[in-house]
């Protein structure tokens, strides 16, 4: 499918300004140098479900899903960096999955499950550098990350990475 028949397509949380300011400082810290590249600071966030190209037929009935969804707000602790040398990626992330993230997952990969590509277990984290070639050894202060509202992200991908527009959110309720 081509950019004009379908967009490729997220479910995620994104960060309060102050919790991104913390990653993004952390980033620093990681000192990569050539070692990998950063994620831009406005990229940071957590995947709660990866959906791919979607057809642009499908975006509004995906977009009054997360629309509909009930939140009652949480939060979680972003407690550890860890390095996924698989993938060449470098995250960060909670220390335990909170039984309300893990729930928050599950209702919408039941909600759109006939949308769903991803059948890989949720693992909260944020992607702070990728392509990295060594492993990277750094403390986490923890941060607190407040959960209001999901959103639906949608990537563009280009030769300078991918950018980001958020295209619907929930609402909160509590």
């Amino acid at each position: 499918m081509t950019e004009t028949q379908s967009q490729r397509l997220f479910v995620a949380l994104w960060p309060e300004d102050e919790v991104r300011t913390k990653l993004s400082n952390k980033q620093l810290e990681l000192n990569l140098g050539d070692y990998g590249r950063l994620v831009p600071s406005a990229n940071l966030h957590i995947t709660l479900l990866f959906l791919g190209d979607v057809p642009l037929s499908d975006i509004p009935e995906i977009a009054s899903f997360v629309n509909s969804i009930e939140l009652t707000p949480f939060s979680f602790t972003i407690s550890r960096i860890g390095f996924w040398p698989h993938n060449k990626i470098v995250w960060a992330g909670p220390e335990e999955t909170k039984a309300e993230l893990d729930d928050l997952s599950n209702q919408i990969r039941i909600g759109l499950k006939r949308y769903v590509s991803d059948r890989r277990r949720f693992a909260p984290h944020v992607t702070l550098a990728r392509k990295v070639r060594r492993r990277v050894q750094c403390e986490l202060t923890p941060i607190e990350w407040r959960v209001g509202k999901v959103y639906l992200v949608r990537s563009v991908l280009s030769h300078k990475g991918s950018q980001y527009k958020l295209i619907a959110s929930s609402g909160s309720s509590g």
